[in-house]
């Protein structure tokens, strides 16, 4: 895997490649302190364009595993898919829409 271009990437490829369920809301809450930084940042910075897209497809990939999150059933293991399977279905099923 190549290193991520931007910094607040790690924080969400920790949070989307973790597979320990226990782990998985403080990773997405890294993830989510450290765009919203990243944000503040980039509101005075010019041609930030490619990281603005980036951005939004990395908070909706959160927000996927947010969901997943919710669903968990009472063992804490999540119900039916793994945050990953979700999001690559997610995925195939828009790419098959357009």
């Amino acid at each position: 895997m190549s290193k991520p271009e931007w910094g607040w990437q790690d924080h969400y490829l920790e949070a989307f490649l973790e597979t320990n369920p226990d782990n998985l809301v403080q990773r997405v809450e890294a993830a989510e302190s450290a765009i919203y930084s990243r944000t503040k940042e980039l509101a005075s910075s010019a041609d930030t364009k490619p990281e603005w897209q980036a951005i939004a497809d990395a908070m909706a990939g959160l927000a996927i595993l947010k969901r997943e999150i919710k669903s968990q059933d009472g063992n804490g293991i999540p119900a039916g898919r793994s945050p990953r399977e979700t999001m690559d279905a997610n995925r195939l099923s828009r790419a098959t829409r357009n």
